[in-house]
């Protein structure tokens, strides 16, 4: 349980599942230690709104207990003695070591009278285990949900809505985290039962009786009903477009008959472990959306406006009006895809490793391009991106090509972040190709582009990028 990479996501869920279904975390015998009480983690404010008041909480999460491991634990009473800073000289967080923040209700001075032992966490927890192994940042992170109703379940295989994953390495968590000063963890000891000091206060204007407000992860991230919120995928074509084209075929292939592209639960990478280098050059978007995105944890609805036409919000981010586009569409686009088909078995039938690594240098052009610089690194060569790469997903561990399953959710996330914003212009170009980032580039400009020169050489998806640390 404290390797989270040592399996499979599916599996190393399951197996987490066990242990926090049935309480370990919080067994003291074995060296658990706790907070001193539910506590706030941002002002709770009350507003009187039509004779009645109402209660907003403005915290970070909804009000915690956190369970801390041994290793955690002592980590932090050796570092962290002051309760804020780290010493100099102090090591990092080491492999296993584990918070689980159950969540509860706001405010949290609902639950002060109450053993936390004998508490429900109706919110669910987020949790955070360090394997430094694993990726840059060392954290394995997630949401966990209690029984049966908490809408939790393993991200293997995906929902039917295809949302992004709960739980894993390099998840949106770090748009907050990543601000921390050290370790992406701003844990104190001063919040630890049995510690010196105070546990940090907010505002908490409790003076009242009202329904709890809802939780801040159910609302964005599980929606259990037919509301499209932010950040929800449509995961059925839209109706009213079908009776558009069915209006042009009587023998229009419904939603059970077409085959489908893999889920995007599926399309997250992240920096490896002693990264960025090459191996790292480009990432899916899910490493951008934490803040790139409105409502991607609830915040940021500054970049979204009143729908005239409806009761939800339009999203304005970067990343939604990116991911509506054709750029952020091309890896999943069914047109290409049948025209692509169309080129490799009716009219290049002859070379259609050609034709689809030609194609796919646009279109799944994160994917192509990682996977050049890969086999270029291992083979010094540079076979055809394939059209079945595209396909490939890591479950089950079985699957064919799940080798590539990096590979796929690139290609799959279209023209994205890393794509453009790695691009080298100008006196960046100089000696760019002769990087490992830009293996095989070289090679594209001169079967693409064999009578420019300059920047015309570049065209057609043949650019040079930047190092991946640039």
């Amino acid at each position: 349980m404290r390797d989270p990479s040592a399996l499979p996501l599916d599996q190393y869920q399951d197996r987490l599942n066990r242990f926090l279904e049935n309480y370990c975390h919080r067994a003291a015998d074995s060296g658990w230690r706790r907070d001193k009480a539910v506590r706030d983690t941002g002002p709770f404010t009350a507003s009187l709104q039509g004779g009645e008041w109402q209660g907003k909480d403005h915290g970070t999460h909804a009000p915690v207990v956190i369970w801390y491991s041994p290793e955690m634990a002592d980590w932090l009473s050796e570092y962290r003695s002051d309760g804020e800073s780290t010493d100099e000289e102090a090591p990092p967080v080491p492999d296993g070591a584990i918070m689980v923040k159950e969540m509860y209700p706001a405010p949290a001075s609902r639950c002060n009278d109450v053993d936390p032992l004998k508490l429900y966490p109706t919110n669910g927890a987020a949790i955070m285990i360090r394997d430094n192994d694993a990726s840059h940042d060392g954290w394995y992170w997630g949401w966990y949900g209690f029984g049966e109703g908490s809408g939790w379940a393993p991200d293997w295989p995906p929902a039917p809505t295809n949302p992004m994953p709960n739980q894993g390495f390099a998840q949106y968590c770090m748009n907050c985290h990543a601000s921390a000063e050290d370790n992406l963890t701003f844990a104190s000891p001063s919040n630890i039962e049995g510690e010196p000091g105070e546990p940090l206060t907010f505002l908490s204007q409790d003076f009242f009786e009202a329904p709890a407000p809802s939780a801040r992860h159910r609302e964005v991230a599980l929606p259990d009903d037919e509301v499209h919120r932010l950040g929800t995928p449509h995961y059925r074509s839209d109706q009213e477009l079908l009776e558009a084209l069915r209006a042009l075929s009587d023998e229009l292939p419904d939603w059970d008959s077409v085959s489908k592209m893999p889920s995007q639960t599926y399309d997250n990478t992240w920096v490896g472990a002693g990264g960025p280098d090459a191996s790292d050059e480009f990432l899916t978007s899910s490493q951008c959306l934490g803040c790139h995105d409105a409502g991607s944890t609830g915040l940021q609805f500054d970049m979204t406006q009143p729908n005239p036409h409806g009761d939800d919000l339009f999203n304005l981010s970067p990343y939604a009006t990116w991911r509506s586009s054709p750029m952020g569409l091309a890896g999943r686009d069914p047109f290409f895809f049948a025209q692509l088909a169309s080129e490799t078995q009716t009219f290049h039938p002859e070379e259609p490793g050609m034709v689809e690594d030609t194609c796919l240098g646009c279109h799944g052009v994160t994917g192509q391009r990682q996977f050049h610089i890969d086999q270029y690194a291992e083979t010094e060569s540079c076979p055809d991106f394939r059209r079945e790469t595209v396909n490939a997903v890591p479950w089950p561990d079985d699957h064919p090509g799940v080798e590539n399953a990096q590979y796929g959710a690139l290609a799959r996330d279209g023209i994205s972040c890393t794509a453009c914003h790695r691009m080298a212009l100008g006196e960046e170009t100089e000696d760019a190709l002769s990087q490992p980032e830009n293996a095989c580039v070289e090679e594209r400009q001169a079967l693409l582009n064999p009578d420019n020169s300059g920047f015309a050489k570049t065209f057609t998806g043949s650019f040079p990028v930047r190092p991946p640390d640039s």
